[in-house]
């Protein structure tokens, strides 16, 4: 019987100055053998309910929430969606039952010491900084599904093969957005664009293609 793929819930910036960490998170996880679900898994389309939202971290086993993009935009209205995204994940945590119990959470941001001086909540939780720097992501997201992952697997995830490290996961990155553009024109988008933000769903099958055809997932 094939192994159930577990679920990461993504609650990151949607904006174009972190679309490459983004991607790199979405690459990572499909390397490493767990399907990414976010807010715009609906493709984008129309803004995700409520109630659509809860579901998607109902059903995740883990979650990646990156709070780097915290700052007011141009009106000067701050942007609450992840710190609230993060706060239901953990709500479900903390107040649901059985596999809910489960869950894990790794927090992302850009700098160091910087997440406590406006959320104190998060006491006991220690954040891990990337720098906006994709190689970083990668190596972040993919330590810390490699130790959800592993819990009592000796090593080893569902197919028997050990989760590729981090350099290696950076490599097939960087290959797959050299190749992205031809991709791309093979399944009728212009080069530029199929990517995470303006077709998300598209994007992710076409990782999830690569990743398999290279025989990244464990």
């Amino acid at each position: 019987m094939t192994a159930k793929k577990r679920l990461a819930f993504v609650n990151c910036p949607f904006d174009s100055s972190f679309k490459r960490c983004f991607e790199a998170i979405i690459f990572t996880c499909y390397a490493c053998g767990v399907e990414p679900v976010t807010a715009l898994s609906n493709d984008g389309m129309q803004p995700l309910r409520f109630d659509a939202l809860c579901e998607l971290i109902r059903r995740a086993d883990f979650g990646i929430h990156d709070l780097s993009r915290t700052e007011s935009d141009g009106p000067g209205r701050p942007r609450f969606n992840m710190p609230f995204e993060l706060g239901l994940f953990m709500g479900a945590k903390v107040y649901g039952s059985g596999a809910n119990r489960l869950k894990r959470a790794v927090v992302l941001v850009r700098e160091k010491y910087v997440l406590g001086a406006y959320l104190s909540d998060m006491a006991g939780i220690d954040p891990v900084a990337h720098g906006d720097n994709p190689r970083d992501v990668i190596r972040l997201v993919r330590d810390a599904l490699n130790t959800w992952m592993l819990a009592g697997r000796k090593g080893k995830g569902p197919k028997g093969k050990a989760v590729p490290g981090p350099e290696y996961i950076a490599k097939k990155f960087d290959e797959f957005q050299t190749m992205l553009p031809n991709l791309a024109e093979s399944k009728g988008f212009l080069g530029s664009d199929l990517n995470v933000l303006d077709a998300h769903v598209d994007y992710c099958v076409a990782v999830d293609e690569f990743v398999s055809i290279m025989d990244l997932s464990y």
